[in-house]
């Protein structure tokens, strides 16, 4: 019986050394990883100083760790930073959460993201990032929030954003996206947020967007959007504010937008839309002046993230 005993504690103990062994290389990797995005970055303000193999990773500044010591976040928002950022990003397996927004980056991001198949917020915004939009967000299922607002970017839409299906809000406003709105957005039954405004898409507004039940707020005025309003966005219940501004939308607007029940401001100005904007006896008082003037400025933020 000691015998057994004594050979159990022998296999606990060997397993807890396997186990730390391993977090702890785990650790060392990422720290390795960390210093080399951070050889990439110019820090004048020396914000990042403390990022030194001296000290643990874990407590270096924006960096937060999970109870197995991996990376899961990186909160690096408004430090004056500038520089690129390299592909030793996808070294951190448990990220999480990413917040890099309000800085001064210029160079493009990795074409593809796929690796960091765990986050949940990726926020580029307010920079000058440039090139396409990454890749392989879209296999991230636990995903919410997608901010790449205020920055370069050229080409498509990310069409594989539609199979990131926890998504509640893409904010990708005032970039140079071109293309179409991707009718595979539709699918994404638990976004909140839209913003497209500010980019040069073109071609119709797809009707499957009537198929967000959650969506609060549609911003995608400000672009080359053609033909007419989709009376499929008349299913959009919890719709709260609609900004198709400043476009080439064309035809009588259809009746379903003034029964929108949520509905508290619409913006539809600077486009070849004809005939009244209909109301019914729930519309808001205020659409019949501020609707369609050539003054209104819409503005409208996302939700905010902890990060």
């Amino acid at each position: 019986m000691a015998a057994r005993v004594a050979v159990l504690l022998l296999l606990v103990a060997m397993s807890v050394i396997f186990f730390t062994g391993n977090v702890g290389a785990a650790g060392g990797d990422e720290g390795a990883a960390l210093l080399a995005l951070k050889a990439g970055f110019v820090d004048p303000l020396g914000v990042l100083d403390d990022w030194k193999t001296a000290s643990p990773h874990c407590r270096w500044t924006g960096v937060r760790c999970n109870a197995a010591g991996l990376v899961d976040g990186l909160d690096l928002a408004g430090r004056n930073l500038s520089g690129s950022v390299s592909g030793d990003l996808l070294r951190l397996p448990a990220l999480a959460v990413l917040n890099i927004s309000s800085n001064s980056f210029a160079a493009a991001l990795p074409k593809s993201l796929s690796p960091l198949s765990s986050l949940q917020v990726f926020d580029v915004s307010q920079n000058s990032f440039e090139g396409g939009f990454p890749a392989g967000l879209g296999s991230c299922a636990g995903l919410v929030a997608v901010n790449g607002s205020g920055n370069n970017f050229v080409g498509p839409l990310p069409v594989d954003l539609a199979n990131a299906t926890s998504l509640e809000s893409i904010d990708m406003r005032g970039a140079f996206f071109s293309g179409h709105i991707p009718a595979a957005y539709g699918r994404l039954a638990k976004l909140k947020f839209l913003g497209l405004s500010g980019n040069n898409i073109g071609g119709k507004i797809p009707s499957e967007l009537g198929e967000m039940e959650a969506l609060e707020s549609l911003i995608i005025g400000y672009n080359e959007l053609e033909g007419p309003i989709p009376p499929e966005l008349g299913n959009l219940a919890s719709l709260q504010y609609l900004d198709l501004a400043i476009g080439n939308l064309n035809g009588a607007i259809p009746p379903e937008i003034g029964k929108l029940p949520a509905l508290t401001e619409l913006y539809l100005y600077k486009n070849k839309l004809v005939g009244k904007i209909p109301r019914s006896s729930a519309t808001p008082r205020r659409w019949s002046s501020s609707t369609c003037r050539t003054t209104c400025s819409p503005a409208r933020s996302p939700p905010r993230w902890r990060t």
